[in-house]
Formats: structure tokens, sequence, C-alpha cells
């Protein structure tokens, strides 16, 4: 189990040590993206480097990479979605700072101490689709694939019995 992720730390004191946080959090303790991937069980890898700025304000970089399992939308069926994100956070102490801050970062300003496994959360999330699907029709299963088809003879017969299709051969040149 993921030790420093998951503790309300004082990420400001990991930072002015120069912390390197590598470590594997389960996607199941990840309570706003356990409810929309399909295998709680899968892991997010987490290579996080903590430093201060030059005007001692808490930064967080690093990268964040796991294989969800989503519901593709158009086949209904389960798939794997790869993430790979990267993380360039700073932690806002109050207005001023956050202020300062945006221009230059991503910007959070905590309510109380953070975790790093919400921020890792917040990066995993934003890297998902708005609407999973597999890249191409043909990688969906039976049911996206037979409505792929009804659709294309749709169209094609929607072109050949064109009711405009007379108005063409009175056209004059």
């Amino acid at each position: 189990m993921s030790r420093v992720l998951l503790q309300k730390t004082d990420l400001h004191g990991l930072a002015a040590r120069g912390a390197i946080v590598e470590e594997v959090l389960e996607a199941a303790y990840l309570s706003r993206l356990a409810p929309l991937v399909t295998d709680t069980a899968a892991t997010v890898a987490c290579n996080l480097a903590l430093s201060l700025d030059s005007r001692g304000n808490t930064l967080v970089g690093g990268t964040v990479t796991t294989t969800v399992g989503l519901t593709c939308q158009r086949c209904l069926e389960p798939m794997a979605y790869r993430v790979e994100a990267s993380l360039d956070v700073a932690i806002a102490t109050g207005d001023e700072s956050l202020a300062m801050l945006e221009a230059e970062h991503e910007t959070v300003l905590p309510a109380e101490a953070p975790r790093l496994a919400d921020l890792v959360e917040d990066e995993v999330l934003l890297a998902l689709p708005l609407v999973a699907m597999h890249a191409s029709v043909d990688d969906c299963g039976p049911l996206a694939q037979r409505l792929d088809d009804a659709a294309q003879d749709t169209s094609d017969e929607r072109t050949t019995n064109n009711p405009f299709a007379v108005l063409k051969s009175l056209r004059s040149d």
C-alpha cells in the first residue's frame, strides 16, 4: 500500500527536502475514479518530484501512468484505455500566491493539507476521454458493427433513391 501518496502530508516539508515519490497506487483508493472504471484492480504508477521554486512555493512535477478499463459507448463492451499524464502543479498557500503562481503553473489552493493521491487522481480524471470509444468500429463488439453496417446500408439507399435526381436531368447547362 502507498504510504506517502495516501497520507495528508506536509508537502512543503517534502519539497524542501527535494523528495521523490515513486509508488504504485491501486485505483480502488481513488474515490472519484473508481466509479468510472470497470476494473478497480488497476494500478496507477506515479513518479513525482517535489521541489521549491525561487519564492519558496511548493511544486509537484512528474508523470502518472495507468491503463484503466472503461465502457465503450459505441458497443457497451469493456475497453482498455492508456493514460500517460504529466504533472506540473504548484500548491498555493493563499490568494496572493495563487495569483502569482497561476501565470506559471497549474495551481491548486487546497482547503486542507492535500494528499498527493488527490493530485494524481485529478490528472488521471483530466486525461480520460469524455466519451470512451474503441479507436474504430472494427475494434468494437458485434452490436456496434451491425449498427454501423445498417447505417451504411441506409445511406447507400438514400443516394440511390434520391427524389431530387429528376431535377438534375431537367437542369440545362
